[in-house]
């Protein structure tokens, strides 16, 4: 049920991350928007954030003076692949939404809560966006943390106030390489590494990836869409792929064993064939929306950005 009378069009949480801010360039164009976010004051927030024709509030998802809105979307979160704070992705991927939806709920309008393809990790069938994730115990923190934040969020909102899209990983657009680099992300690391770093997993091996500017626009368009799951996912790129563009470089040990151990994560899954995103790119089509192809020009430059020195990025 969306009620009438909100504050604005679109509240947006998570603006200062990488799929945030690409959102914020959007969302003004197409309504009122808020963003809600946790800085000391409004000049620190400005400071973070781009200019323009949008409203800010100070505050936490706990907060009790919240703005209402048509439309809430939560691209907030913790999104670390692998780190020993269990507490992290508790509080920041699970109660924060949780908090989020409680608040839908009391003053209506829809939540957009952004997921992952990663809660399909360890699945033996495919995830469609008719499936609900299942809870596996040796699943990772992330994966873990956001199938659990899908299923506590489903529980307090019914289908008609929910819209839950499960993204694949984005790469920033060649032009944003300085503003948006993620020297932490698995990509990147394993790019570093050169060809011998992209060796440790079978050629074969496919994983989902868009440009970050065009995952946003796809988020965008879907928001007024019917659906209550939709699989955002780009499209899918192999380790053969990745090692054909990446730098020929001499192996060496401490890189070769960062790189295994991340290829040992990245395949703990979900193999991109098991996610399909069928209905989702039938109502993207209805919109007039492709995603478009990451060629082999724009993977050399990612390769030749991965081995820059840290003082450069």
């Amino acid at each position: 049920m969306q009620h009438s009378g909100h504050d604005y069009n679109y509240m947006l949480v998570g603006a200062t991350g990488q799929i945030g801010r690409y959102l914020l360039e959007l969302l003004p164009q197409m309504g009122r928007t808020v963003v809600l976010i946790r800085r000391k004051s409004l000049q620190d927030a400005r400071w973070d954030l781009p200019a323009g024709e949008f409203d800010i509030v100070l505050g936490g998802l706990s907060s009790s003076n919240l703005p209402t809105a048509c439309h809430v979307i939560n691209a907030a979160g913790f999104t670390k692949l692998v780190s020993h704070n269990i507490h992290k992705y508790i509080g920041s991927n699970v109660i924060g939404a949780t908090n989020l939806a409680h608040h839908v709920a009391e003053t209506g309008g829809i939540l957009h809560q952004l997921s992952s393809v990663a809660v399909a990790e360890f699945r033996k069938d495919v995830l469609t966006e008719a499936n609900t994730p299942m809870v596996v115990g040796k699943q990772l923190p992330y994966s873990l943390s956001k199938a659990l934040m899908e299923n506590a969020i489903s529980a307090i909102l019914p289908p008609e106030q929910l819209q839950i899209l499960r993204l694949g990983d984005v790469v920033p657009p060649v032009s944003a390489f300085s503003a948006d680099w993620r020297r932490d992300h698995w990509l990147p690391v394993l790019f570093s590494c050169g060809k011998p770093g992209l060796s440790h997993a079978p050629p074969d091996y496919h994983v989902w990836v868009s440009d970050v500017s065009e995952l946003a626009k796809a988020v965008c368009l879907l928001l007024d869409s019917p659906m209550s799951m939709c699989h955002v996912l780009g499209k899918m790129y192999s380790f053969e792929q990745f090692k054909r563009n990446a730098m020929d470089v001499p192996a060496e040990e401490n890189r070769d064993r960062l790189s295994k151990w991340m290829t040992h994560i990245i395949t703990y899954g979900p193999e991109a064939h098991m996610v399909t995103d069928y209905s989702t790119m039938d109502e993207l089509h209805l919109r007039g929306f492709e995603w478009t192809t990451l060629e082999d020009p724009y993977w050399i430059a990612f390769a030749l950005r991965s081995r820059e020195p840290r003082r450069q990025q």
